[in-house]
């Protein structure tokens, strides 16, 4: 429902059809208030051609499902829900493959973030290269019987939101180091990267987490001139301070969406940046993030993979 609403705001697009193999028959498939056909097997929407085919289901799903659009819509592109798979050689395997996919990085489109990037570049000359930058994301989901079998857990799920806003201001390079914290009911995550500017390097902390009380997702950039950046990813705001801490400029989103929910903002930007305005998120860039955020870390008590990998239904 979120990509379907993000959708209506957009013009010249039309959803064809719902896949869903547990529809709730109460609530059915509205786009700009017609009624779409839901259907429970990707088989009985072959009478379809999209040019575009959404994939957002569970996270383990995902490789089975892309095979499955494969065989049925072999010409169709693929937004894939991120992040791609929660192992290395699923998201290679996906990634590299003949179908055209693009992993839905929505973060990295958000109000915030692009006012950010614009004032980055603005500002590049008295600003100075990054210097250090820290990304925490946390979510209320410790209880939550349900979070491993959708998400995996915080690191793969949260994770690739921070990789993918920190890659625009800064090219994430290295994955350094990955540690749990805490109890394995937290899955909590600290991860130490190198990352890549003009004019020098940084370093990026990203912690992760279920444990909050409420969710919670920040990125804050340190640069050289003593410059610092912060953006509030949950209230959609950011704000520029100098080497004094005295405010350069700030930003709370007013646009005439503003009340739209803050992910159904983010997908609308995402579509309008791919489908519009010829800056597609590129196959490359997403394997690059996701090697980062899963290659295998040496020591063997920290697995990537959550508990209880059975084989899961897939919500399409």
């Amino acid at each position: 429902m979120t990509h379907v609403r993000a959708l209506e705001q957009l013009p010249g697009l039309a959803v064809l059809a719902g896949v869903d193999t547990h529809p709730d028959r109460s609530r059915p498939l509205i786009f700009n208030q017609a009624a779409v056909p839901v259907h429970t097997e990707l088989m009985d929407a072959g009478c379809y051609d999209p040019d575009i085919v959404v994939v957002a289901t569970p996270t383990r799903t995902h490789a089975t499902v892309c095979q499955e659009v494969g065989e049925h819509f072999p010409n169709a592109a693929v937004l894939l829900e991120k992040p791609a798979a929660d192992s290395l050689p699923t998201a290679r395997s996906l990634l590299k493959g003949k179908q055209d996919i693009y992993v839905a990085m929505h973060m990295a489109f958000s109000p915030e973030v692009t006012w950010s990037v614009r004032l980055a570049k603005e500002k590049a000359a008295s600003f100075g290269p990054p210097v250090a930058i820290r990304s925490i994301h946390t979510d209320a989901y410790h209880a939550d019987h349900t979070a491993e079998s959708r998400l995996s857990n915080s690191w793969v799920d949260s994770g690739i939101n921070a990789l993918s806003v920190i890659d625009q201001f800064a090219r994430m390079a290295d994955r350094r180091s990955l540690r749990r914290l805490g109890k394995p009911t937290w899955s909590k995550f600290e991860g130490i990267f190198t990352c890549e500017a003009k004019g020098g390097q940084a370093e990026a902390m990203v912690v992760t987490s279920w444990k909050g009380a409420a969710a919670g997702r920040s990125t804050h950039i340190k640069y050289a001139s003593g410059a610092e950046l912060f953006m509030d990813h949950n209230t959609v705001e950011a704000y520029a301070v100098d080497n004094k801490g005295r405010l350069i400029r700030d930003f709370s989103d007013d646009s005439d969406d503003s009340d739209a929910p803050r992910r159904e903002r983010h997908y609308r930007a995402l579509y309008r940046s791919w489908l519009f305005e010829s800056r597609p998120q590129l196959i490359a860039d997403s394997l690059r993030l996701h090697e980062l955020l899963l290659k295998p870390e040496a020591a063997p008590d920290i697995p990537l993979l959550s508990r209880g990998q059975g084989r899961q239904s897939a919500s399409r």
